[in-house]
């Protein structure tokens, strides 16, 4: 299991999360207390970060539990200030990296998530990160119905953003 060991600090004593979240068990029919719990796992992912880079890393690795996550991306056009965390394979890599830079730094769509070949993305601009935020996750295959992962994603983001608006507030 890759833990928060990739972010450069050395695992923790909790529990892994690893198991504990899966299509058959998905946030939408989870206890408030086990969402909490989950939720909370990202807090403690994300309390160490002091950068950009390591906070996407975090995000990754604990959607990562969820999807099979190919890339996150981050874009803050109006700072000019970005992240990308790329776990596709090399061969697929640049065609993934051209459409997400593409599609980030171009108009906002109408959608929030689409598939496009067999990606599946998942886009969130503004709330409840702040206004000029983007963040784009790209996924293979469709572990989680498009609905859930959009829950998990606002959740999240919830939880990212005092630590992103530190982070960016750093420079």
């Amino acid at each position: 299991m890759r833990y928060n060991t990739r972010l450069g600090t050395a695992p923790r004593s909790r529990p892994p999360l690893e198991g504990r979240l899966t299509s058959e068990n998905h946030p939408t029919a989870l206890s408030d207390t086990e969402r909490s719990y989950q939720l909370g796992e990202l807090r403690y992912l994300l309390e160490d970060c002091s950068t950009l880079s390591a906070l996407m890393e975090a995000f990754t690795l604990w959607m990562d539990q969820l999807v099979d996550v190919q890339l996150v991306t981050y874009w803050n056009p109006r700072l000019r200030r970005n992240a990308v965390v790329c776990n596709s394979p090399y061969q697929e890599r640049n065609a993934l990296l051209h459409t997400a830079w593409d599609m980030i730094e171009g108009p906002l769509p109408r959608v929030h998530f689409w598939k496009q070949q067999s990606w599946y993305f998942h886009l969130m601009s503004s709330k409840p990160l702040n206004r000029w935020d983007r963040l784009l996750l790209i996924e293979r295959g469709n572990k989680l119905s498009m609905e859930a992962i959009s829950q998990i994603m606002r959740e999240a983001g919830l939880v990212m953003n005092a630590p992103l608006t530190q982070i960016l507030a750093n420079k």
